[in-house]
């Protein structure tokens, strides 16, 4: 696994951990407690039942903060848990200007060492096996060096800390210089700008090169309303998209769509690296307009880009996304291969495409945790409805209770 190779580089360059923070839209806590746990403990994978109770033993005597953000209707509890981590589901109708059609889609991993010295990780790859390991994904690292990057990541993960209802917070940091910075941390909980502004100002680029695994199912409609939103009519946009099956590419072809090809305002191009046969998906999302490179979490869809629904509106619908924005001078076309000759066969059917739809569980109505204190021998139940009237038709089961009532909150 390349990433966790570089996982473990950047740890190698810190110095004794106090916090190891990570985000992802959905997680495999098997893979976390095997692979990313160890490796922050500098301490070898698991081999037997015993090592992981080693693990939550060397976390406690080291005061290493380490826990988990992820969608909470993908947090799986199905999935067997071998420690005590923190593994914390997100909900997205709790947070302002968010709604539940929103998903919480960032990948973001923050590292922290007892002398203050941090380093914040963004990209496309997701908390599990093959988001690390089958999946080609684009994932990259920097040291934060001033006030204004951290005090972005520092809001960012504010906000998730409020939505879940814990005390826990990076703390406020002095001494940062207040300097030029050649990347920025871009999340959609930024109250001033959104990710396509900070894209697009001061930009004299119109090329717009965008890798995507996933594609809205009118992409005509949506690239005519990013134009419009960027105000460049004469924008044209490269993709380079991931093909579902390895032939069809991700949305519908319509004759608005032949409208943009033949203008030559969008073009589609094979990826340029040679593909691994075990690789199962091109999950990459990299833009690159002019002399900047965005690498996180960013779709190219309307709730995945924070397109807005109108001019200046915000769509309550958007993703909760995030990532960076880097000066790269390159050129766009290194990142491209052969231009793909486009006919309706290129594009998957509407059957395909409900097929290879993402199926998002419903949210309850409520939100609740269960906490067990092992010294009192006692539960604590604490929750929060978000819609709806309360409703005693719930039960609760608990490891020695078959049967419990729904607490009326």
């Amino acid at each position: 696994m390349k990433l966790l190779g570089e996982f473990n580089q950047q740890l190698e360059s810190l110095g004794e951990l106090r916090y190891a923070w990570f985000t992802s839209f959905n997680i495999n806590i098997e893979f976390i407690e095997s692979y990313l746990l160890p490796a922050v403990l500098d301490m070898d994978p698991p081999k037997n039942r015993l090592d992981y109770e080693h693990f939550q033993l060397a976390l406690n005597d080291k005061k290493i903060d380490f826990r988990v953000f992820c969608d909470l209707r993908f947090m799986e509890a199905d999935q067997n848990k071998r420690t005590s981590i923190p593994v914390h589901g997100v909900s997205t109708t709790r947070l302002d200007d968010f709604s539940k059609e929103s998903k919480f889609h960032p990948k973001v991993i923050y590292l922290e060492d007892i002398h203050g010295k941090r380093i914040l990780g963004c990209g496309s790859a997701n908390l599990t096996l093959s988001g690390w390991g089958r999946n080609q994904e684009v994932f990259t690292f920097r040291e934060i060096e001033t006030k204004e990057q951290y005090n972005l990541v520092n809001h960012f993960f504010n906000i998730i800390t409020e939505n879940i209802g814990i005390d826990e917070r990076l703390p406020q940091r002095r001494g940062l210089p207040t300097s030029d910075q050649t990347w920025s941390f871009v999340h959609s909980f930024d109250d001033d700008s959104t990710f396509l502004d900070k894209l697009f100002a001061d930009s004299r680029s119109h090329d717009l090169m965008v890798w995507t695994p996933y594609l809205p199912t009118d992409l005509a409609k949506f690239v005519i309303k990013l134009k419009k939103e960027v105000e460049l009519d004469d924008l044209h946009v490269h993709l380079v998209p991931d093909r579902v099956q390895g032939q069809y590419i991700s949305t519908s072809w319509n004759d608005e769509l032949s409208s943009l090809v033949d203008k030559k305002a969008l073009h589609f191009y094979d990826n340029p690296t040679t593909r691994h046969e075990n690789v199962e998906l091109c999950h990459a999302k990299v833009w690159k307009l002019g002399s900047k490179l965005a690498i996180g979490s960013w779709n190219f869809t309307t709730p995945g880009s924070n397109l807005y629904s109108n001019l200046d509106e915000w769509d309550v619908n958007s993703n909760i996304e995030a990532g960076f924005i880097l000066q790269e001078p390159g050129s766009w076309q290194q990142a491209v291969g052969k231009p793909i000759s486009m006919t309706a066969d290129n594009f998957a059917s509407p059957e395909l495409l409900e097929e290879e739809s993402l199926q998002v569980p419903e949210l309850l109505s409520f939100d609740i945790q269960v906490l067990f204190d092992w010294q009192k021998q006692q539960y604590t139940f604490a929750g929060n409805w978000n819609e709806g009237s309360v409703d005693d038709g719930y039960t609760i089961k608990i490891p020695d209770i078959s049967k419990l009532k729904f607490p009326n909150y």
